[in-house]
């Protein structure tokens, strides 16, 4: 019973993907997989969830389908191609031509796999010369970088030019892949303002959008690095650190939702314990005297963008109540300060109000009454 109702699904998914309803197939076919055991069956449920992949443009999906029909089937040459595709597009130029390489020795007289082995051949000789040429790059910036007797317009070129690979996809993974994360860090360990910018912009962009790379960078890094060079009186360091922290919580939530994303597969990394560690070090930074006025105020910019919800409709303000029951007294004690104390903590003319701004966000950010309450309590006990 059950594996003729699969069959039905199948015909089912077929009918809606002619329609170009590839939505309502996905859904058929995933129906009819959970129905049978019929290894034929399901190599091309997979087989033809896939095609819906493709023309969804869900790549990651689509290659693991079509690599589950390829485990049943290792000749499935309608899988094969579209892994090959669906590869391609994820930028894994390689592996599809070895699966496009594969259908052409199946069927050497198809033209469209020749066609797709001579394309693929051009974009992987491409791709090498790009990447040949980067490293190159990368490596004569990192020399002059960290040559103490560099030419100051050398130093000043080589770091531009080292902010702009950053910044860009190609440029940002060749970095990484080239020890350049420990490079950078060299960079920052000579305290040199100019070489310090340099690197925190690079990192920053290397982490714009790319959750595994902001998270690997995160680690090397360290957040209480990060955190201490965010707490110097330079305005224009402490702005650009507060940029990368803003670039590693962005990757590392989802916000950043740049299209090369993608091309991270089904990696799923828990990022949550991080992003908490990133909110104790922030809230830390507000009540420390070692932490500069700029470097609070980025503390409190921070804490006011990434904390309450966005969106009211969302249901989760689970952030929200961490901060209110961690940090609300630390909060509260910058709102409290008065600059002409002895034991006023480092402040600008706009920290308290940026305090204050974060403290009204919190509670507007609050679901209930017992919530609300419990706020109120923590301010009264606070004063009292």
């Amino acid at each position: 019973m059950a594996e003729m109702e699969a069959a039905q699904l199948k015909e089912e998914g077929n009918r809606h993907f002619q329609l170009q309803d590839y939505k309502a197939a996905t859904k058929s076919y995933s129906q009819a997989l959970k129905l049978t055991k019929d290894k034929a069956l399901l190599a091309t449920l997979y087989r033809n969830r896939a095609a819906c992949g493709l023309k969804t443009e869900n790549y990651v999906q689509a290659a693991s389908d079509a690599s589950r029909a390829i485990d049943i089937n290792s000749s499935d040459i309608k899988a094969l191609y579209r892994r090959c595709q669906a590869l391609e597009h994820l930028g894994k130029l390689d592996q599809a031509f070895k699966d496009v390489q594969r259908c052409a020795t199946l069927e050497p007289r198809n033209q469209n796999f020749q066609e797709t082995l001579r394309r693929l051949n051009t974009s992987i000789q491409e791709k090498l010369r790009v990447q040949f040429s980067t490293d190159s790059r990368v490596q004569k910036m990192f020399e002059i970088l960290l040559d103490g007797n560099s030419e100051a317009d050398k130093l000043e070129k080589a770091a531009n030019n080292l902010i702009v690979l950053g910044r860009e996809e190609a440029g940002a993974e060749r970095i990484f892949q080239n020890n350049g994360v420990a490079l950078l860090l060299q960079l920052v360990d000579t305290k040199k303002p100019e070489l310090v910018l340099a690197a925190v912009r690079t990192l920053s962009g290397m982490c714009s959008g790319h959750r595994a790379r902001a998270t690997a960078i995160l680690h090397a890094v360290r957040i209480d690095r990060i955190c201490s060079l965010m707490a110097v009186e330079n305005q224009e360091m402490s702005l650009a650190v507060c940029n990368l922290l803003q670039a590693i919580i962005d990757a590392l939530s989802g916000e950043d939702k740049q299209e090369h994303r993608r091309k991270e597969e089904a990696l799923v990394l828990d990022t949550k314990k991080d992003l908490k560690q990133i909110t104790n070090h922030l809230l830390d930074m507000l009540v420390s005297k070692k932490v500069s006025g700029q470097g609070r105020d980025q503390a409190l910019n921070l804490l006011n963008k990434n904390v309450p919800r966005k969106d009211l409709a969302i249901q989760d303000n689970s952030r929200t109540i961490y901060v209110v029951d961690n940090g609300l007294r630390k909060i509260l004690k910058v709102v409290g300060q008065v600059p002409d104390l002895p034991s006023c903590l480092p402040l600008t003319d706009n920290t308290r109000m940026l305090a204050t701004i974060l403290i009204n966000k919190l509670y507007d950010d609050l679901r209930c009454d017992p919530e609300r309450d419990h706020f109120r309590k923590i301010c009264e006990e606070y004063i009292t």
